[in-house]
C-alpha cells in the first residue's frame, strides 16, 4: 500500500505480471475479473448477481468436473455434509476452495463460474 499526493492511502494490485504505466485512476477497474471484456474472462454488469448466482455456477461446475459428492469430498477435503450441499446447489464455497479449483483446473472455471449469463 502506498498514501498518494493526497494523502489517502491507495492500492496497485498486478495481475499476472502485468505493470501499468500510469498511475490507477480512483475508482476505475483496469484489469482483472471484473474489468470487462478487454481481459477475456467475463463480462458481468451486476457483480452482486455473480454473487447470488454463485452456488448454482459451482454447482454446475462440480456436475460437469466431477462424479459425484463423494469425489467433490474427496478433491477439496471437506465434510459429506458440505459435499453434498455444494453437489445439491444449496450453498456456494468459500475463496480457498475456489482457489483450490482454479489450481487443479484454471480453463474449467474461468469457463464456468467467471462467464457472463
Amino acid at each position: 500500500m502506498s498514501v498518494g499526493r493526497d494523502h489517502s492511502p491507495s492500492v496497485v494490485v498486478y495481475v499476472n505480471g502485468s505493470y501499468p504505466q500510469d498511475e490507477p485512476v480512483r475508482g476505475q477497474i483496469k484489469s482483472g475479473v471484473l474489468s470487462g471484456p478487454q481481459t477475456g474472462q467475463m463480462s458481468v454488469t451486476d457483480p452482486y448477481q455473480l454473487h447470488r448466482d454463485f452456488p448454482k455456477r459451482w454447482q454446475s461446475y462440480l456436475h460437469g468436473t466431477y462424479r459425484n459428492a463423494a469425489h467433490v469430498r474427496d478433491v477439496f477435503r471437506v465434510d459429506d455434509r458440505t459435499a453434498r450441499k455444494w453437489w445439491k446447489g444449496e450453498t456456494g464455497c468459500v475463496g480457498g476452495y475456489v482457489a483450490v479449483a482454479f489450481n487443479l483446473d484454471p480453463q474449467g472455471v474461468s469457463e464456468m463460474l467467471m462467464a457472463a449469463g
